[in-house]
């Protein structure tokens, strides 16, 4: 087939990843401030760890509206559903500075999570769409670094915040930013037709189908492969970033802030994982290159539980977030390169709703062990999760971009991001 110059408005991908990216950072931001506040809401509140590894758990149960945000996204547009989405969990954020008890941080979480989830399909499949496959990879580990960066702004808000103003004031802090960010992608950025993306054109150029039926969506296999990935991954994401600070508190005897901020080198390390991992990825292929960085994470964070040498400790924690949590956005890449691109946000929605069942799972099942025998022994059953993910990953098919891409096609309009 004659190589084929897809047209493309690349200043408008830039921008549209800029502001998602963003707005990404504001979510990723509120959820990781419940980690380094667990310990001020355990003793302000007086609930035993199985019950605060609940509060946590709880906001996922909302988040699984990832299940069917992706398919209103299909239908009805990226742009509405992510301006509506980054507004409600700005509102509903401030709310939770408000709570009088423990059933209305949990009632909150859940309305927060409904509104946060709404974000992540429908971001993935804008991003993924946007940007022609020798770049997507890369593309996707932005938007996720920009997620993990904004874990860090959660982490340290609440480390800092909280050490000086309690448990309250982080939640505070997180809505100017966030109303803003939702006002900007609103009034800036535009959504172009879903037939003028480089993703809609890969396919077109293909000679494959362009448009597919929802129940094609089931029959795809990197999208279960994908569902049992990013289960695993928020499993190990969510567990050690809840439990993290905790630990360090009572096994290693560290101070509160100095918790939480160590809980913050372990994802700034993810944020550069998963850039770096998608620059190779899309010069090594997704599965080798996820598979190596998974497998990476299982002496990683056996040293750091093991170690008593505090430097060390922060370099295995660095590295294992690096690492063993550093490989998602391969995954949700090889979600866009096997798609048809009307189905890309209700195949993430099956992958987010794999994802949220991990969330779940994650502190909360940490919490039981933790309860049982201990957190010093119990954290060391996430590398089980590392060793999995290394595993199945093997099981997807890497494709080469698109639906049958050929690897002929030029797609020589898009700049290097």
């Amino acid at each position: 087939m004659p190589a084929t110059a897809i047209p493309s408005d690349n200043s408008n991908a830039r921008h549209m990843l800029l502001t998602t990216s963003i707005s990404w950072i504001w979510n990723l931001a509120d959820r990781a401030m419940i980690g380094p506040l667990l310990p001020l809401i355990v003793v302000y509140f007086h609930i035993p760890l199985a019950l605060a590894g609940f509060v946590v758990s709880i906001f996922f149960i909302g988040y699984l509206s990832t299940a069917f945000s992706g398919w209103l996204s299909d239908r009805y547009g990226r742009k509405k559903l992510i301006v509506t989405s980054v507004t409600g969990f700005g509102v509903v954020t401030g709310l939770t500075a408000l709570a009088p008890a423990v059933w209305f941080i949990m009632i909150i979480r859940i309305l927060t999570g409904l509104f946060e989830g709404a974000q992540y399909p429908t971001g993935v499949a804008w991003v993924n769409e946007s940007f022609p496959r020798e770049r997507r990879a890369r593309a996707i580990g932005i938007f996720q670094m920009a997620g993990n960066f904004g874990s860090v702004v959660g982490i340290v808000v609440a480390s800092v915040v909280g050490a000086h103003f309690g448990w309250r004031g982080p939640w505070l802090v997180m809505v100017i930013p966030t109303l803003l960010t939702a006002l900007w992608i609103a009034k800036t950025v535009r959504e172009i037709p879903r037939t003028q993306t480089p993703a809609y054109k890969e396919v077109e150029h293909s000679n494959q189908k362009t448009q597919g039926k929802y129940s094609e969506v089931f029959r795809v296999r990197n999208v279960w492969v994908g569902f049992l990935l990013h289960g695993l991954f928020n499993f190990a994401n969510w567990g050690l970033a809840s439990w993290i600070p905790l630990y360090m508190i009572k096994v290693k005897h560290m101070g509160f802030t100095s918790a939480g901020l160590l809980s913050a080198v372990f994802t700034i390390g993810i944020a550069l994982g998963m850039y770096v991992s998608g620059w190779v990825a899309d010069k090594w292929g997704r599965r080798l290159t996820t598979s190596i960085w998974a497998l990476l994470g299982i002496p990683l964070l056996l040293g750091f539980l093991h170690t008593s040498n505090i430097m060390v400790a922060i370099i295995c924690i660095f590295l294992t977030g690096f690492f063993g949590n550093g490989w998602l956005g391969n995954v949700l890449t090889m979600i866009g390169d096997s798609i048809t691109p009307n189905l890309a946000g209700s195949a993430n929605g099956v992958v987010m709703f794999g994802a949220e069942i991990g969330a779940v799972l994650g502190p909360l099942v940490g919490g039981i062990i933790a309860q049982s025998i201990g957190l010093a022994r119990g954290l060391n059953y996430y590398t089980i999760l590392y060793l999995l993910a290394g595993i199945i990953i093997w099981l997807g098919a890497d494709m080469k971009g698109g639906v049958k891409y050929q690897q002929s096609m030029a797609v020589d309009n898009l700049e290097s991001i």
